[in-house]
């Protein structure tokens, strides 16, 4: 019984050490890209970016955690790399939020003024 649970651990060890780093490279691309992005005149296709960052802020904070159980040194690194996440991602979302929601009453405004 051991054996296979050391195993699995070594697994999964093996697992987050490629895909970590995968998943950081890609987040950092996007971050990249959010500049000249967000220079565009707003449109709904902004809604798709929210996804991945979030998810990222979220895998982020579960990886933490797992760094904290196995008494990683890298917990503290990747705790402030939450926050940097976290606060780029509530950014970017309340932005296209806010500008969904702007885009959704200027247009009910005008179907109001066109039925008179």
């Amino acid at each position: 019984m051991l054996s296979g649970l050391s195993r699995s651990t070594r697994t999964i060890r093996i697992m987050l050490g490629f895909l970590v780093p995968v998943a950081y490279l890609s987040a950092l691309y996007l971050y990249s890209l959010l500049p000249k992005f967000l220079k565009e005149p707003f449109s709904l296709g902004f809604a798709p970016l929210t996804f991945p960052l979030a998810v990222g802020v979220t895998a982020t904070q579960k990886y933490t955690v797992y760094l904290d159980l196995v008494e990683s040194k890298w917990v503290g690194l990747v705790t402030q790399i939450f926050f940097i996440q976290l606060i780029i991602a509530t950014l970017v979302i309340g932005y296209v939020v806010y500008k969904t929601l702007e885009m959704l009453i200027y247009s009910l405004g005008e179907t109001n003024t066109e039925a008179f």
